[in-house]
């Protein structure tokens, strides 16, 4: 139906789809890391909110891949120009993190070929591809992504560890984002008088940088409590309601389980079947005599209830699934 409608868009978009294919491959060779990192999508329309089932398709990588060779490329160019810059950084994981890791994935059976000293993203890469087929790929992905450094803005540029990337920055989205803005103006400046805006933003980017990953923070965590406002009130008509979901968080008082949608909701330790249980928090898991439950498993749960101080969403337990039975 659309190619019929925009004819003349056609060429366009199937050249755009093999450059993303070509970028992705490159980005892959790389040691680049995909992880499965999904965003909730809350909608409201006309007093109505409604959140759809996660979706990543073609379109989301090709604006992405495109995204971030701009931004490599802006990067790139502004180093090699010598000027004070605001970088997007990612910084390898910490060796305590990493040994943890480790330890991790050979409690889980999974032989380690990775140094924790010096782990580089295709390490990462190459052991999500390993487990693609297996029933542990999604909670390698989860334990994986726990294991990893916050992004951050840095006036000195270390590289990109997730994306593998050697030179990197926020430089897409000048409107909603100052560190974007803050480069433009260097951009600019720098066509017009190199030497001049060496000096004016030598301490500038300094500044920038520490107060956009600070306000960044806040603006997540203000993000999060205004989703988690969203999402009890589109779950309090649907008490009762059973759903599958994913392990997607173990802590001492109980597990969070996920829906396909994004939506997360608390299972208390005390509703889970009667046992005596022990939280290994390096491996994920809460363990009884009779009974354990670890990152990534699929189960099925019941909406129990909703409360609105804590803008919380409460599950009960029903069962485990194969993922065989997903649907």
């Amino acid at each position: 139906m659309a190619v019929q409608k925009y004819p003349d868009l056609v060429e366009f978009v199937r050249l755009a789809m093999e450059l993303t294919k070509i970028l992705k491959a490159a980005r892959e060779r790389r040691g680049g890391i995909d992880l499965d990192v999904k965003e909730a999508k809350i909608l409201y329309h006309n007093g109505e909110i409604s959140i759809p089932d996660y979706e990543r398709t073609l379109s989301h990588e090709m604006i992405e891949q495109f995204m971030v060779l701009a931004n490599e490329c802006v990067a790139t160019i502004m180093t090699e120009k010598g000027m004070p810059f605001v970088y997007r950084i990612h910084e390898r994981p910490s060796e305590e993190k990493a040994r943890d890791f480790c330890d991790f994935l050979r409690g889980a059976g999974i032989n380690v070929k990775f140094d924790p000293e010096n782990v580089a993203p295709a390490d990462y890469r190459l052991l999500l591809q390993e487990l693609e087929s297996s029933p542990l790929y999604s909670l390698v992905n989860r334990v994986m992504l726990r294991s990893m450094m916050k992004a951050v803005y840095s006036p000195e540029n270390v590289g990109h560890f997730g994306l593998a990337s050697e030179c990197y920055c926020h430089f897409t989205s000048p409107i909603r984002r100052y560190p974007d803005l803050c480069i433009h103006r260097i951009i600019k400046d720098s066509f017009i008088n190199a030497e001049q805006t060496k000096e004016k933003y030598k301490a500038v980017v300094t500044s920038a940088a520490a107060q956009s990953s600070a306000c960044e923070r806040n603006a997540t965590e203000a993000e999060r409590e205004v989703d988690a406002l969203y999402t009890v009130a589109y779950m309090q008509d649907k008490l009762g309601e059973e759903y599958e979901a994913v392990i997607s968080g173990i802590t001492s008082f109980g597990i969070f389980a996920e829906l396909k949608n994004t939506i997360e909701g608390l299972i208390p330790l005390e509703t889970l079947p009667d046992d005596n249980y022990e939280f290994l928090e390096n491996r994920y898991t809460l363990r009884g005599t009779r009974n354990s439950f670890h990152l990534g498993e699929l189960i099925r749960i019941r909406v129990t209830c909703v409360d609105w101080g804590l803008r919380r969403v409460q599950f009960a337990f029903l069962e485990k699934l194969a993922e065989g039975d997903r649907k």
